[in-house]
C-alpha cells in the first residue's frame, strides 16, 4: 500500500516536491548572479537532472548542499584573494 501511494506521488505533477527543480535552481541562480555576478550557476545547475530522482525532503537538503558547496567555496576563494593582496 506505500509502495503504491509513493508510485503515484511519483507519477503526480501537481506534487509540492515539483517545485523544487530546474525552474527553482534557474530562479535562484539569476537572483545571486544579479548580486554576485562571478557566481557559479552552471554548478548550481547541474543538480537539475539528479533531483528529479528524489523526494522533496531530499531536494531541499541538495539545494542547500550545493548552495553551501558553493558558498564556501567562494569564502576560500577571497582568503586566497587576501593572502596574496588582490
Amino acid at each position: 500500500m506505500a509502495e503504491q501511494r509513493m508510485k503515484k506521488a511519483k507519477e503526480d505533477s501537481t506534487a509540492l516536491k515539483h517545485f523544487f527543480g530546474k525552474d527553482l535552481l534557474k530562479r535562484i541562480a539569476k537572483a545571486i548572479v544579479r548580486v554576485y555576478p562571478a557566481f557559479d550557476a552552471k554548478t548550481f545547475l547541474s543538480i537539475a537532472r539528479p533531483l528529479e530522482d528524489h523526494e522533496m525532503k531530499v531536494r531541499v537538503r541538495m539545494i542547500r548542499d550545493q548552495l553551501k558547496a558553493l558558498y564556501s567555496a567562494f569564502c576560500e576563494s577571497k582568503r586566497q584573494n587576501v593572502r596574496v593582496g588582490v
